[in-house]
């Protein structure tokens, strides 16, 4: 009996961590990383990331670095 427990016990715990993974959120643009546009979703992704209890992972990338990772 007290296998039975310790392997459910197990999988809840196995399934639970999968469930709870980030869902990433990737913004890419073409503005300077001085430029208003760029700090405001550097905002976004601070206040979204510590309000959602890790939910979310926002992305934030440059036109450059968007071209690169989409190949």
């Amino acid at each position: 009996m007290k296998k039975l427990i310790m392997a459910t016990a197990v999988s809840v715990l196995a399934l639970s961590t999968s469930v709870m993974a980030a869902t990433t959120i990737r913004i890419g643009h073409g503005a300077n990383e001085n430029y208003h546009l760029h700090r405001a979703l550097e905002k976004f992704k601070s206040d979204l990331e510590q309000n959602s209890d890790g939910k979310f992972d926002v992305q934030i990338l440059l036109t450059r670095k968007w071209d690169q990772t989409a190949k």
